[in-house]
């Protein structure tokens, strides 16, 4: 007794969304657009060259989301995938995990002599540097008589900086 198996059954995911794609009026490039695929995944699809698409969990993420658009049951298509025979499985087996030895934490101290020491020249020249910049005046000095002058009178390009009848002082300290 043989039984019935429908024609969507028996054909491959790849035939199932070309028909689907088809039924919609949609071309490979239509279809590669809406999706944003390159038109060349949607054609190994339909192809069902999966080797052409990478790693497993990619080909089971354009199947699904090709399934979507062409309102086929993504489900459906997945399991089609997995009885192809082609879905290779990664290997779980656990890789055993060794302890380090014991002088591994000393491994660190050398890096962090070395940025220490960097922070401390970087440090040593910022503060010779800013100081190199701004001279500090004596204690008890008094400004040159130049700058008493300039102080009393701005000018720029002959005309007054301030008006006429105002007072302007410039302390230095």
């Amino acid at each position: 007794m043989a039984t019935a198996v429908s024609g969507e059954q028996r054909c491959g995911a790849g035939a199932r969304l070309r028909a689907g794609r088809e039924n919609r009026g949609l071309s490979v490039p239509q279809a590669a657009e809406r999706l944003r695929f390159d038109a060349r995944i949607v054609e190994a699809l339909e192809a069902e060259d999966y080797a052409a698409l990478g790693a497993d969990v990619y080909v089971r993420g354009y199947l699904r989301r090709y399934a979507e658009l062409v309102g086929d049951s993504p489900e459906e298509l997945l399991g089609l995938y997995a009885r192809d025979g082609r879905v290779t499985l990664p290997d779980l087996t656990r890789i055993p995990h060794r302890e380090p030895p014991d002088g591994a934490a000393w491994l660190g101290l050398p890096a962090l002599l070395g940025l220490a020491g960097f922070a401390l020249i970087a440090l040593l020249a910022w503060v010779l540097t800013v100081q190199g910049e701004n001279p500090q005046p004596l204690a008890g000095a008094s400004p040159a008589p130049e700058a008493r002058a300039a102080a009393t009178a701005p000018v720029a390009d002959g005309v007054p900086l301030a008006p006429p009848g105002t007072r302007t002082q410039l302390d230095l300290k």
